[in-house]
């Protein structure tokens, strides 16, 4: 707004309007916590309908990598309102935890969401933190620069779709109608949906796998509308019903709902399955699978116990060209997501990230989250800028890292100011992306309530300090137990001894006191050494232990120190 003061000189006035003065938080890590509201919308059937709260702002940043240098602006993106702007992009955790906290604090939210499905650890720490901890060994300015990267992306790119269109061209299945109603499928082979993919050889490897199944509706049911729910399949699936296309997902872990109109007497499923590995594909094991009657609460169609699928395969094919993707690469996120918010004042970050470092070696993934924790707060001139995380949780498919990693995500409690959100338990053995997200954002609140807002409880349930031997067995040392451990359950711990082979062997243990745990064990007994005291160190634990508020203990591995007294 310009106006002219009675000198004739310009004046310029700058107007800004629904201007809050509260606290910010940082939404880092990758697809857990990026798992916006919409997705969650089967499981919080009203919560996007009912947000309504102009205390809540959120900016979604634009996902964006710059591998070479840091960037100065951030890659597009602009505030929203909760309850004025759509929140179904919004991270369910996030939003969760903002709910919480303004239910407890009388103070403005804003939430910076950064997070990327599928980006490691390394992609959020800068180059130089990287090459001094020894995990960068090429120079970031050797990398391509941001036209060469999606030069490179777009090739390959291209060869996926050129691969797809062959397997298009080749499939039996779409040059033999196989989705039709009335295609003949009598002499395909029978096909049960409940049984692991992995034991059924027409899975075993990449290609196009045809399944199909007659389906008769009762007459309550019929002309309902319905959705199908499929669970989730590896890797990608076209639904046709009576012939036609319903719906199509393009990767394997988004759930297959996918709407069918209203019903008739009768219907015929067909689903095309895109195997792209060597490892094979499939319907995810323990998923169910049903057609739910859109309009009659509850109600739905068991599809797992219709007993009349059939499968066949289409095509037998090579692996899918591999795609890499700029965001994982190493400093590539840090540069174009992170460095940009260098000067704002920040209250905490909350992290959720962990699950594509334990695809491969998680060994020193501890050492990388110090690193990173330590990174941004150099970058935020914030040496105590609060920092709370989500440890992984419990997953019996694709798990097979995850103890350790689990582990490693508690040595980064060495730092002050942090806490770390035990999960296992509110996750699903089946699921990479489980839909739990409310009770996950309301634990990161009650952490900071505790280290931010002066809450007077733990930040998180007790942690393990330290084991010993003793003349009357192991005793397990915990800190910030409170008014002392609480067990829900036998305890159970893993002896792992280097000269038993490293074999564990399953002892009980008793809790002694506010503060410790007794295995106890011949005094006499000869140990070798090293020696390792577990808990809970499986894909999917259970987790007796706990403090006093319910907050369960942290599954750990500690070594053993060998402290007998004399006798």
């Amino acid at each position: 707004m310009t106006s002219r003061t009675q000198s004739g000189v310009s004046e310029e006035k700058i107007v800004i309007d629904d201007v809050f003065f509260g606290d910010v938080w940082i939404l880092a890590g990758q697809s857990n916590m990026q798992l916006w509201m919409g997705r969650l919308k089967t499981k919080y059937h009203d919560e996007i309908d009912m947000a309504n709260d102009d205390g809540i702002r959120f900016f979604l940043v634009g996902e964006s990598a710059s591998p070479c240098e840091p960037s100065i602006d951030l890659p597009g993106g602009r505030w929203q309102v909760v309850g004025l702007d759509d929140i179904t992009n919004l991270s369910g955790v996030g939003y969760f935890f903002a709910r919480r906290i303004r239910k407890s604090q009388d103070v403005p939210l804003g939430l910076i969401q950064i997070a990327i499905g599928g980006t490691p650890i390394e992609s959020w720490m800068s180059a130089c933190r990287l090459k001094n901890l020894g995990y960068l060994q090429a120079d970031p300015m050797d990398f391509p620069s941001k036209d060469g990267l999606t030069a490179f992306q777009q090739s390959e790119h291209d060869a996926v779709q050129k691969y797809r269109r062959s397997l298009d061209q080749a499939d039996r299945g779409l040059a033999g109608n196989w989705y039709e109603r009335d295609y003949d499928d009598s002499d395909w082979k029978p096909l049960a949906l409940s049984q692991a993919w992995y034991l059924h050889d027409a899975f075993a490897g990449p290609g196009v796998v045809w399944m199909r199944c007659k389906v008769e509706v009762p007459p309550l049911y019929q002309g309902h509308p319905a959705v199908l729910d499929l669970g989730t399949l590896v890797d990608s699936d076209q639904c046709y019903v009576d012939g036609q296309l319903v719906g199509e997902t393009g990767y394997r872990y988004p759930p297959r709902l996918y709407p069918v109109g209203h019903l008739g007497a009768q219907m015929q499923i067909t689903v095309r399955l895109r195997i792209d590995t060597d490892q094979g594909g499939g319907w995810t094991p323990g998923k169910r699978h049903c057609l739910r009657i859109v309009d009659m609460d509850q109600a739905q169609i068991d599809l797992d116990a219709s007993g009349s699928w059939r499968c066949r395969r289409g095509l037998w094919a090579p692996p899918a060209p591999i795609e890499h993707y700029p965001t994982r690469m190493p400093a590539a996120c840090f540069n174009a997501m992170v460095a940009p918010l260098a000067g704002l004042q920040m209250s905490g970050v909350l992290w959720y990230q962990g699950e594509s470092n334990a695809s491969r070696s998680s060994e020193g993934y501890g050492r990388k989250l110090i690193g990173l924790i330590q990174d941004w707060r150099r970058l935020f001139h914030r040496p105590d800028l609060p920092f709370i995380y989500v440890q992984l949780p419990n997953l019996k498919i694709e798990g097979q890292q995850w103890p350790r990693l689990r582990d490693e995500q508690r040595k980064a409690l060495v730092l002050d100011h942090t806490a770390m959100v035990v999960s296992c338990g509110l996750g699903e053995d089946n699921d990479l992306h489980p839909l739990n997200k409310k009770a996950v954002g309301e634990r990161l609140a009650y952490a900071a309530q505790s280290i931010v807002y002066g809450a007077d409880h733990p930040a998180m349930g007790p942690r393990i300090s330290h084991a010993e031997r003793r003349e009357e067995g192991i005793v397990l040392h915990f800190a910030e137990a409170g008014s002392g451990l609480v067990a829900n359950g036998p305890l159970k711990f893993d002896l792992v001894d280097s000269s038993s082979g490293g074999v564990p062997e399953s002892l009980s243990g008793i809790i002694a006191s506010s503060d410790m745990i007794l295995i106890p064990l011949d005094s006499d007994r000869a140990l070798g050494n090293p020696v390792f005291v577990r808990y809970a160190w499986a894909h999917s634990p259970r987790l007796p232990l706990a403090g006093e508020d319910g907050l369960p203990v942290s599954p750990f591995e500690v070594p053993l120190d060998q402290i007998l007294p004399s006798r």
